[in-house]
């Protein structure tokens, strides 16, 4: 090999600008914040939302199965998503614009339901840890029903344990008189159930029966035993 061919081989040098991406990211969202060179809108609840149909499709699987459906066309410029709240829908373009989120307890249902719809993993992982530090005894029936609905063992397992080691805070709770009678059997039985005595589980017993007399008396002697 030639030596001036050699060394402008070693010369050569990969160089990347680290803030280039999240420099066109903020561009983009300025864009859409201003309705600049938008060519899809999206409709939740009645509400309008403006987008870019790469960026959705860069973001998601759902969108980019809606974009590329060849029973779709091309130029539609509008898109209905149903059964998403409009917050949600707000909450899910901003983490796909900007990579932040903010998640509460009074809308970490609405975003948790939004990001399995669409589609954005990403988005999902956050509020699964999201849920998963904020579970507790005052929380954790409800998170259980979030986690069974979306089919998310990691939070159903968290929940469980957290009954059953808080189990007398836990039946105080309105969302123990709606647990039904294989998940009430459930914790009774597991050798993980924390108590101080027989009358804490009669009374959350009782208080559970009572919630649907007719249908539960008949179920109270065995889950007693």
């Amino acid at each position: 090999m030639p030596e001036q061919v050699y060394r402008n081989m070693t010369r050569v040098k990969h160089l990347r600008a680290k803030q280039r991406c999240s420099d066109i990211m903020k561009a983009m969202n300025e864009q859409r914040d201003n309705k600049l060179y938008c060519d899809i809108t999206l409709v939740a609840r009645g509400k309008l939302f403006h987008a870019h149909r790469n960026i959705l499709a860069a973001s998601s699987n759902y969108f980019k199965s809606k974009f590329q459906s060849q029973g779709s066309d091309p130029f539609e410029k509008m898109l209905e998503i149903d059964g998403v709240s409009r917050l949600a829908m707000q909450h899910v373009l901003d983490f796909i614009y900007t990579n932040r989120v903010c998640v509460s307890i009074n809308n970490v249902d609405e975003i948790l339901y939004a990001s399995w719809k669409m589609e954005i993993l990403d988005l999902m992982k956050l509020v699964v840890q999201y849920i998963k530090d904020q579970l507790d005894p005052t929380t954790c029936l409800h998170f259980r029903d979030l986690g069974k609905t979306y089919s998310i063992d990691c939070i159903v397992k968290q929940a469980d344990h957290c009954v059953r080691k808080h189990f007398e805070f836990v039946a105080q709770q309105d969302d123990f008189k709606a647990l039904t009678i294989s998940e009430l059997n459930s914790v009774l039985q597991s050798h993980e159930l924390v108590v101080t005595s027989e009358k804490v589980v009669y009374e959350a017993l009782i208080r559970w029966v009572k919630y649907d007399l007719e249908s539960r008396k008949p179920y109270f002697i065995s889950l007693f035993q």
